[in-house]
C-alpha cells in the first residue's frame, strides 16, 4: 500500500514537472495579452483626453472651444478637435472669423524685428543686407529673403544694459506686506500683498519684462517711476501697469495735479480662460511720452500720454490688489534705445536713418550689413558700426500699403511674427501660405497663436518693436 502511494506520488510529481513548461508558456502568453490590453486602454484614454482649449469665433457670433488640427484649403474646411467630440469637427473656412491658440508658449525671442510696408512683422536673426534684399532667419518659418523695397524698419530686439533682475529674495525688497512666497527666483503675491524697492536708476527710455501667472481673481499692478515703494495712490506722480484676467493690460498715470488718468485697456489675449498667463514687455519712452505693451510676443497696446510726464522716481513696486494670487518671475529692467523717429520719405535726401543704442542718429545714402558689421555711407565718409550697437534702422518708402488680396488671412506666430498670407494646401499640423513680399511661407501649426480671416487694417508700419 505504501509502495503504491509512493508510486502515485512519483507519478504526480513527474506529471507536474512535465506540465510545468506548458503552464509557464500559458502564463507568459496571458501576461503578454494583458500588457497589450493595458496599452490599448492607455491609447484609448489618450485619444479620449480633452484637447487644449483654443477658441474659434464664427461669423454668426457662435464660439467653439477646441484645437485647430488641419486647414484643408483644397476642400475649404478647418478641422477642429472639440472637447465634446470623438473625432475632429469640419467647419467651412468662410464661416470662420478668428481662431485663437490654446495658449502656445512664446518662442525664444530673436534679435531683430522687421516691419514691412504691408504691416507684416518678422522676428528672427539678421543675416545680411545688400542693395537688393535682406536675408533673415526666423525660428518658425526658417530662412527668408525679402526685397529691400518692402522693408520699412528693422528694430534690434534686445535692449541696452541691465538695471535690475529679480525678484530675488525677501532681502532684495525692503518694502513688503501681506502673504509672500519667494521660491526659485519667483515671488507669489497673496491677496493684498506687495513688494517694493528703489533702484539705482530707472531709465526714462526703459524696457521692462516679466512672466506672470495667476488665477481669475488675480490682478497685478506694477508701479513705476514713483518715489515711494509702497502703495502711494496719487500722492506722488508715477505710472501703473495693470495686468488682469485674460491677460488684459491697462496703463495709468497718477499724480496730485491730475489725479488718475487711465489709458485704453488692451483686448483679451489667449483662449477663453480667465486666468493670467503672460510674458509681458513694456517699452517706455518718457521723452516721447509714449509706451507700448506686448503680451506673449504680440503688440497689444500703444499709449501716448499727450503731455510730458512728471513722474521721475526710481521706485519699482509689485502689488496684488485683489483676492486672488499672482506669481511674478524673470523680471528684468534694462536700458532701451527709445522709439524710432518717423522713417524718411521716399523723396527725402537720405536713404536710410540709423539709430544707435546711445541715441545717436546717422543719415546715410547707402547701407549694407554682413558678418556682424553695418557699413553706412554718409556725406562725411563711410562709417562702420558693430551690429550689436544698432538700435533701429528706418528705410524710405510709402507708409500706406495696398489692401490685402482677397481671401487672405492674418497669421500671428508665437515668436512675434505677423503675416498676411493667401493660404495654400498643407499637411496636418502645418500652415502654408503665400506672402506678397516673402513668397511661400511654411510654419508649424502649433506656432500659430492667432489666425484671422479678412484681416483688419494693419498697424502703422513706422511703429518700433522691441
Amino acid at each position: 500500500m505504501r509502495a503504491a502511494v509512493r508510486l502515485d506520488h512519483t507519478v504526480l510529481a513527474r506529471r507536474r514537472r512535465d506540465d510545468r513548461p506548458v503552464a509557464v508558456e500559458t502564463v507568459k502568453r496571458t501576461a503578454f495579452l494583458l500588457v497589450l490590453l493595458g496599452a490599448g486602454l492607455a491609447v484609448a484614454r489618450a485619444e479620449r483626453a480633452p484637447p487644449p482649449r483654443g477658441t474659434l469665433r464664427l461669423r454668426n457670433g457662435d464660439r467653439l472651444s477646441g484645437a485647430l488640427e488641419w486647414l484643408d484649403i483644397e476642400s475649404g474646411f478647418a478641422h477642429i478637435r472639440a472637447e465634446y467630440a470623438r473625432s475632429p469637427v469640419a467647419l467651412q473656412l468662410d464661416a470662420i472669423e478668428e481662431y485663437r491658440s490654446p495658449g502656445t508658449a512664446a518662442a525664444e525671442p530673436r534679435n531683430w524685428m522687421i516691419a514691412l510696408a504691408n504691416g507684416d512683422r518678422l522676428s528672427g536673426s539678421l543675416v545680411a543686407l545688400d542693395e537688393r534684399a535682406l536675408t533673415f532667419d526666423t525660428p518658425n518659418a526658417g530662412p527668408l529673403s525679402v526685397s529691400r523695397s518692402e522693408i520699412r524698419t528693422a528694430t534690434h530686439h534686445i535692449g541696452g544694459d541691465f538695471v535690475f533682475k529679480g525678484p530675488g529674495d525677501e532681502r532684495d525688497w525692503p518694502s513688503k506686506t501681506g502673504s509672500l512666497k519667494f521660491e526659485k527666483g519667483a515671488v507669489e503675491l497673496g491677496p493684498r500683498a506687495h513688494i517694493g524697492r528703489t533702484l539705482e536708476r530707472l531709465p526714462r527710455r526703459m524696457r521692462l519684462e516679466f512672466d506672470a501667472a495667476g488665477n481669475a481673481a488675480g490682478r497685478l499692478t506694477v508701479q513705476l517711476y514713483g518715489t515711494a515703494t509702497a502703495i502711494s495712490g496719487t500722492a506722488k506722480p508715477h505710472y501703473q501697469l495693470i495686468l488682469a484676467s485674460q491677460n488684459r493690460l491697462t496703463l495709468a498715470h497718477l499724480s496730485p495735479q491730475r489725479g488718475t488718468r487711465r489709458f485704453n485697456t488692451s483686448a483679451p489675449q489667449g483662449d477663453t480662460s480667465a486666468e493670467i498667463s503672460a510674458r509681458v514687455i513694456l517699452l517706455a519712452d518718457l521723452d516721447q511720452h509714449r509706451f507700448e505693451a506686448f503680451v506673449n510676443g504680440q503688440s497689444v497696446a500703444v499709449w501716448d500720454d499727450g503731455e510730458r510726464p512728471t513722474a521721475a522716481g526710481t521706485a519699482l513696486t509689485l502689488m496684488n490688489l485683489s483676492t486672488g494670487t499672482v506669481t511674478v518671475s524673470n523680471l528684468e529692467v534694462r536700458e532701451w534705445s527709445g522709439f524710432l523717429a518717423v522713417p524718411p520719405d521716399a523723396e527725402s535726401g537720405s536713404t536710410v536713418l540709423l539709430k544707435l543704442n546711445n541715441g545717436d542718429v546717422i543719415n546715410g545714402a547707402s547701407l549694407a550689413i554682413s558678418e556682424g558689421t553695418v557699413r553706412i555711407g554718409t556725406p562725411f565718409g563711410n562709417l562702420t558700426v558693430p551690429v550689436e550697437r544698432v538700435a533701429n534702422i528706418a528705410f524710405p518708402g510709402p507708409t500706406v500699403s495696398d489692401p490685402p488680396p482677397p481671401g487672405a488671412a492674418r497669421v500671428y506666430l508665437n515668436d512675434g511674427t505677423e503675416l498676411t498670407l493667401v493660404l495654400q494646401p498643407a499637411a496636418a499640423g502645418e500652415i502654408v501660405g503665400v506672402s506678397a513680399g516673402l513668397g511661400r511661407i511654411r510654419a508649424p501649426l502649433d506656432a500659430v497663436v492667432r489666425l484671422e480671416w479678412e484681416p483688419r487694417k494693419p498697424p502703422p508700419s513706422d511703429r518700433s518693436r522691441p
